[in-house]
């Protein structure tokens, strides 16, 4: 008895104790988030790391490496995992900076984006090589601390724009969104950039090639769908862009991941396409955070072109319809309207036809006959690429070289039927 009362009350001790982090870490934000200005602690640690990607030497690199860890202590303090992404981008825009943007990794694992601006206004270093920088840090000695802390306040509705509640100064999917949707744009720690050439030649007259190493160019999940973006943080160095022509000679290119956006196929709903999107470019997020993580700590070499090469095979057109499927009957419910595979991806690039079953409605899964044989339940939302497919009475009777859903395996091999009722092919 006495040792099951020790148990309880160390649990209870524990609890409240986590409970008091995770209070104080709530009351550190909140404060952190009311300091509007800067404090003198960082007006001394303010540095033009403009001036010093500029100059480029060695020491001037050195120079901004020093300072930026000096000025984002906090978030490499931080133990919120909300802050894990904009922590190991930070470390790995740190390391470009002392080995050099283009030797993160080999030219195998880099991924091409694109930029669109505008010759007269690009910022370029002593010896004539274009660079980028986010905004904040134009126009003298800046606090990165202190941009990431204002770019985080509450922002009051200016026009049509709406209020924006206060968010973690340290959450990548919050302030990469605030980039996106240009809100308070002066105070952006990111570049955007895109897998489009003809987009980014909208934006100004002379575009831009970079070719980044996967850690330097997450995604802004659905915020861009339209602009296929990804986000260089806080700079990209004259080693990493490649080529400056101007857009009128510029001829259309589509990066490889620019392929796994799914606006490029979509004629169905806008919404049902940025979920698609935001579903895709979340685990592309996640990728990144683990791989720069295991490079950092423990030293691992991460195969990117692997990664890559995965990630892109997963993104072809087929794959894409069925994840917009899934949603729209999530919203739709049974009997739901269905996308149509094949003229989304005709144009795609190497699609080749599949017939996809839908079903839209729970429903019992039969083998061998109507009435006899093995049989389970298949739930609304899963869909089969099928080989073969045919009606007879009233089912579909069909054959498919995909792994069934749970509790269906003994089914597996030979014919399979589904009621016409609530399915659909595609």
């Amino acid at each position: 008895m006495k040792a099951t009362i020790g148990i309880v009350l160390l649990l209870a001790t524990a609890v409240t104790v986590h409970c008091k982090k995770i209070s104080t870490a709530k009351t550190k934000v909140a404060a952190e988030l009311n300091r509007l200005d800067m404090t003198p602690e960082e007006k001394a640690q303010s540095t033009d790391i403009i001036k010093l990607i500029k100059t480029n030497s060695r020491h001037s690199r050195e120079e901004a490496a020093r300072a930026i860890e000096t000025q984002v202590k906090g978030l490499f303090e931080s133990q919120d995992p909300q802050a894990a992404l904009m922590r190991e981008l930070t470390y790995y825009a740190i390391k470009a900076l002392r080995v050099g943007g283009d030797k993160l990794c080999s030219d195998a694992d880099k991924i091409t984006v694109f930029r669109g601006n505008n010759a007269k206004t690009i910022l370029r270093t002593a010896s004539d090589k274009p660079f980028f920088a986010g905004n904040y840090f134009l126009g003298g000695g800046k606090h990165l601390g202190h941009a990431l802390r204002q770019y985080a306040q509450k922002k009051e509705a200016a026009g049509d724009s709406g209020s924006e509640e206060a968010v973690s100064p340290y959450n990548y999917d919050s302030l990469s969104s605030r980039h996106t949707r240009a809100v308070e744009p002066l105070l952006s720690p990111f570049i955007s950039t895109t897998h489009t050439s003809s987009m980014a030649s909208s934006f100004g007259d002379t575009t831009f090639t970079m070719n980044l190493c996967p850690g330097r160019v997450p995604s802004t999940s659905e915020q861009a769908w339209a602009e296929q973006e990804m986000l260089p943080h806080l700079f990209v160095l004259p080693e990493e862009i490649v080529a400056e022509t101007p857009s009128t000679s510029l001829k259309a290119k589509v990066a490889p991941l620019g392929w796994c956006y799914a606006p490029d196929i979509g004629k169905g709903s806008r919404s049902h396409t940025k979920s698609v999107d935001a579903q895709t470019f979340n685990d592309w997020n996640k990728i990144i955070v683990k791989a720069l993580a295991a490079e950092r700590t423990a030293g691992s070499k991460t195969d990117w072109a692997g990664i890559h090469k995965t990630f892109t095979a997963q993104c072809d057109c087929a794959s894409l319809v069925r994840k917009k499927n899934t949603f729209w009957l999530a919203d739709y419910g049974e009997g739901g309207p269905l996308y149509n595979q094949e003229e989304e991806c005709i144009d795609y690039p190497g699609y080749k036809s599949k017939n996809f079953l839908h079903v839209t409605k729970n429903q019992t899964m039969l083998k061998s006959g109507l009435a006899i044989g093995g049989s389970c339940v298949v739930k609304r939302g899963a869909s089969f690429a099928v080989t073969t497919l045919e009606h007879e009475s009233n089912h579909h009777k069909f054959t498919t070289t995909e792994t069934l859903p749970a509790g269906c395996e003994s089914l597996a091999n030979g014919s399979l039927y589904l009621s016409t009722e609530h399915s659909a092919v595609r």
